[in-house]
């Protein structure tokens, strides 16, 4: 029998993600990989439409960068979920 699917994702639009997301929504994420194929994207593009300013979008790398980072940090199991770039 097949899982079921997650896909989340989030904006790079601050330096870094924060308590809020923690609480949130990331430790779900590092609960749901155990028992769900997982899909985390950083929505590095769709970004761009709400901040596509030069500096922002000279930022986006950057700030992509940090959040894998982070996902790590907290438990996201890259040999459980899967992480990419919009």
């Amino acid at each position: 029998m097949s899982r079921p699917v997650m896909l989340t994702g989030d904006r790079p639009t601050g330096d870094k993600l924060h308590i809020g997301h923690l609480v949130g929504t990331l430790l779900n994420r590092v609960k749901v990989q155990d028992t769900h194929d997982t899909f985390i994207l950083v929505a590095d593009l769709h970004m761009l439409t709400t901040k596509p300013s030069k500096d922002e979008i000279l930022a986006v790398r950057d700030r992509a960068a940090e959040y894998v980072k982070t996902y790590l940090s907290v438990g996201i199991d890259p040999a459980k979920t899967t992480i990419y770039l919009q």
